[in-house]
């Protein structure tokens, strides 16, 4: 389920969206907390959250500067 992260992943921020398991039942869907994440893994995330916050900040600000920095920041930009 992705869901504003509010703690359910320690290692990262709380306003950020996490995809994380759930429980479902006759209340709907319920994300479970997953804790700390090993560090190269929190430390992959915050790469993209870095990307997505710039490009969030784009849209809102409507600055097209932050869409370039974020497409220079991105990792998939770097692939072949």
């Amino acid at each position: 389920m992705n869901v504003r992260n509010d703690g359910l992943i320690t290692s990262l921020p709380p306003q950020c969206c996490v995809e994380v398991p759930c429980d479902v039942g006759a209340g709907g869907a319920k994300p479970r907390p997953v804790g700390e994440l090993p560090a190269q893994l929190a430390a992959l995330n915050r790469t993209f959250l870095n990307v997505v916050e710039l490009t969030v900040r784009a849209a809102l600000d409507g600055d097209r500067q932050h869409v370039y920095q974020a497409a220079l920041l991105d990792p998939n930009t770097a692939a072949r």
